[in-house]
């Protein structure tokens, strides 16, 4: 027996078997009647049956679903879903979804990089964050204002600062105390700069020393190269005044042991910037006495044999003149200190980044957000699914709110 399959397009398939096991080419058989000998499978294309699959489905659950889920079915898709979860009554966001639903016009991207970025890669991850913003092409019926803001932006853009000016504050400082030894006259023409440029010498030994060493350089230790260009020009200065040998070393074994206190913290920025400091005070005191042969003479012959050069007892008029201005300096540094106390002690890292764009345009997610950062309580377990661990979570969750709810809310947790 022929069986024929007529599909919607009027195309006609047909095949021949048993009736008990046909083997049609046509999947898609919503129905199916005799017509005289023939028995026809009306089929439909895969699209059509899809479609018609929906609307069964409607047909029969349709009811149950908008008796029992007034917004529709729960996916992302269904905007009237969405608005009912996210938003309340009176359209504002509901508490659970204030850190990325801030406000009802306003949306929070969360993007949480790596563990152990260095500087390089996370201005790299900065750039790409806003390349994926800037080609999302993202429209509304109103303007689109977005902003990228958090930690590490600071971060990358402290470091790009840091790059790009340090040259600068360092070609500056070259300036300045090259001119201050230029405008010494009493110093011959020829030999002006010999003072600045054993400290030069001195701060190359000592970069080249963290690069032996395999140390990196950091920001803080960059910035300082300038401080130590102005204390190491002192060292040959005092050999080009006659100043005897025990004097020399006592003033540079003094400073180098004062910067290197700093070493002493625990803190690794203060640490480097220590450390750096006093080697290249030590330098800078080694390059001076390698200097000394064309240090000897730097001085003008009139300026040499003056008495003021040699040294001598003041006399009694500048006693008089000093004793009455030590005491004014004595009673400014008194009131000075009592003022201090009465001053807050300044710890806020994102001093460091005052001046800076990104940091306005983090304050303002700040205010749009409601808050300023985040603190993580994590728990270490073999099993923290166990129930005292999630006890404990409940009870550190619940102190939080109660100790600090006005200060800071949670955001996520298992126990909620």
């Amino acid at each position: 027996m022929e069986i024929s399959c007529i599909g919607t397009a009027g195309q006609s398939y047909s095949s021949t078997g048993d009736l008990a096991a046909p083997r049609l080419s046509c999947k898609n058989i919503f129905n199916n009647r005799r017509i005289g000998n023939a028995l026809a499978f009306f089929c439909l294309s895969p699209a059509a049956a899809g479609k018609k699959a929906r609307a069964a489905f409607d047909d029969r659950y349709g009811p149950l679903l908008v008796s029992g889920l007034p917004s529709g079915l729960p996916t992302l898709g269904n905007q009237k879903f969405v608005n009912r979860v996210v938003f309340d009554d009176e359209g504002r966001p509901r508490g659970q979804w204030k850190l990325v639903v801030p406000s009802k016009d306003t949306l929070a991207v969360l993007v949480r990089p790596d563990a152990g970025l260095d500087a390089d890669e996370t201005s790299a991850l900065v750039d790409q964050v806003r390349a994926a913003v800037k080609a999302s092409g993202l429209t509304a019926d109103g303007p689109v204002d977005t902003k990228v803001a958090g930690a590490s932006v600071l971060v990358a853009a402290l470091s790009d600062r840091a790059v790009r000016d340090v040259p600068v504050l360092g070609a500056l400082a070259l300036a300045a105390i090259g001119l201050c030894f230029m405008a010494a006259t009493w110093i011959r023409r020829s030999r002006r700069l010999l003072p600045m440029a054993t400290t030069v010498v001195a701060i190359l030994v000592t970069v080249a020393t963290l690069g032996w060493l395999g140390r990196p350089l950091t920001v803080a230790v960059i910035a300082f190269l300038s401080v130590l260009l102005g204390i190491g020009s002192y060292y040959p200065t005092y050999l080009a005044m006659r100043a005897g040998t025990r004097t020399f070393v006592t003033v540079v074994a003094a400073s180098a042991f004062s910067l290197g206190t700093l070493a002493l913290s625990p803190l690794p920025l203060v640490r480097d910037v220590g450390l750096v400091l006093a080697l290249g005070v030590l330098l800078a005191g080694v390059s001076a006495w390698l200097a000394r042969p064309w240090l000897s003479d730097v001085l003008v012959a009139a300026e040499a044999a003056s008495p003021e050069t040699v040294g001598g007892a003041p006399s009694h008029r500048a006693r008089l003149v000093a004793v009455p201005l030590l005491g004014v300096l004595a009673l400014g540094a008194a009131v000075g200190w009592v003022d201090l106390a009465k001053v807050p002690l300044t710890t806020d890292v994102d001093d460091f980044a005052a001046g800076l764009p990104q940091l306005a345009e983090a304050r303002d997610v700040e205010t749009v957000l409601g808050s300023s950062g985040e603190v993580s309580v994590v728990l270490g377990s073999p099993d923290v699914l166990r129930p005292p661990q999630l006890a404990w979570m409940r009870t550190a969750l619940a102190g939080i709110v109660e100790d600090h709810g006005d200060q800071m809310r949670p955001i996520v947790s298992m126990p909620a």
